[in-house]
């Protein structure tokens, strides 16, 4: 019978080698560790029989092998850092308020807004104690007239955008946006002071101090501009913003001189009770006045739509005039646009509205829906 030729499988272990070549693996991994543990002795006794000095030299070029190691570390991350593009915008469009925080370093006052339109150096934005300085140059050129509202606008928001890319929100953010809505109520800039007033109230929500009071009453007359200038397809546009507002109206808050106020003026303009807004209109307590100057033009033409439906067949312009606090130049300007036809009385002067005929319009010519 012939012997089998197979060759035999080797394993880790040495009971299915052959005979003669197990010996030569044993010695193999015999000289492996005893090389290893003989390379282990050496090393402890060089350690062991080094000096003083010596052993500060050897950890003295351990700490400067270890430091050139944590250099190209650094090296590495900043390189991987240049070479990822820069972000403004996150992928919702908004601007990436993460990635541009930084800390401003320019230390010029008076610098013009421009909207960003890339991540901005810290060369190019004021840090705090500049910004309060641009605050109060601004501030006091308003007062005395030095400046127009374009200049001045350029320059606060210039100041707001300081603010968001250091992400700056403590008693100064708020003086800044409080400071910038009064001085777009005086200039009749409604979409400006909106802006403001918004991102006051999220200042506010974070306990952070100011005029929340004040600006809580502007809130309500706003939402109440806002419905009055919806058109008719948008009747409810307004009124989810006054719902808000009105849920964080407590007792004690509704007691307030300023939200009372701004109470009042919901409740009139709710009832078409012209009488009732004008005579608020001339109490109006802070900046009040100026949201409702807004709202003027609006509430006296549906006031004349009123009463041309409730008077016939005439009504007499001086009622009308005394009743919307009509005066000068502007008064004289709406009775022309509004749409009234005047006839004349027995002195042969036209001083009555002829209520049938008279077609009242919606809008003046140069007043514009905000919807």
């Amino acid at each position: 019978m012939e012997q089998s030729s197979a060759i035999p499988i080797l394993s880790t272990t040495n009971e299915n080698l052959p005979i003669s070549i197990a010996p030569t693996v044993n010695s193999v991994i015999t000289k492996g560790n005893k090389r290893r543990k003989k390379n282990n002795k050496q090393k402890q006794a060089v350690v062991e029989n080094l000096t003083p000095e010596e052993s500060m030299r050897k950890t003295q070029r351990q700490q400067r092998f270890l430091k050139d190691q944590v250099e190209i570390a650094k090296q590495r991350i900043y390189t991987s850092m240049e070479t990822k593009p820069s972000r403004v915008l996150n992928v919702e469009g908004d601007l990436d308020l993460e990635a541009m925080t930084i800390k401003g370093t320019c230390q010029k006052v008076e610098k013009e807004y421009l909207r960003l339109t890339s991540p901005p150096h810290p060369s190019t934005v004021r840090p705090e104690n500049i910004l309060r300085k641009a605050l109060d140059l601004i501030q006091t050129k308003w007062k005395d007239g030095s400046c127009d509202y374009i200049y001045a606008c350029s320059q606060l928001k210039s100041i707001r955008q300081d603010c968001t890319v250091q992400r700056l929100k403590n008693a100064f953010t708020v003086k800044v946006y409080e400071s910038h809505a009064r001085i777009a109520l005086q200039s009749g800039d409604i979409n400006e002071f909106n802006q403001c007033q918004t991102q006051l109230h999220e200042l506010y929500e974070e306990a952070i101090p100011g005029e929340a009071i004040e600006f809580l009453a502007y809130r309500i007359l706003y939402c109440i501009y806002v419905g009055l200038q919806a058109k008719k397809a948008d009747s409810n546009t307004g009124t989810l913003g006054m719902y808000n507002v009105l849920c964080l109206l407590s007792p004690q808050l509704r007691q307030d001189k300023v939200v009372a106020h701004a109470l009042h003026v919901r409740e009139a303009v709710a009832l078409n009770d012209y009488h009732q807004f004008f005579n608020l209109h001339s109490e109006a307590p802070n900046m009040s006045g100026y949201l409702m100057n807004a709202m003027v033009t609006t509430v006296r033409l549906r006031a004349l739509r009123i009463m041309c439906k409730a008077y016939r067949p005439h009504l007499c312009l001086n009622f009308i005039k005394r009743e919307f606090r009509i005066r000068g130049l502007e008064g004289r300007r709406f009775i022309k646009e509004c749409g009234i036809l005047l006839v004349n009385d027995k002195t042969g002067e036209k001083k009555l509205v002829d209520t049938k005929n008279s077609e009242i319009v919606s809008v003046l010519s140069d007043q514009s829906s905000l919807i």
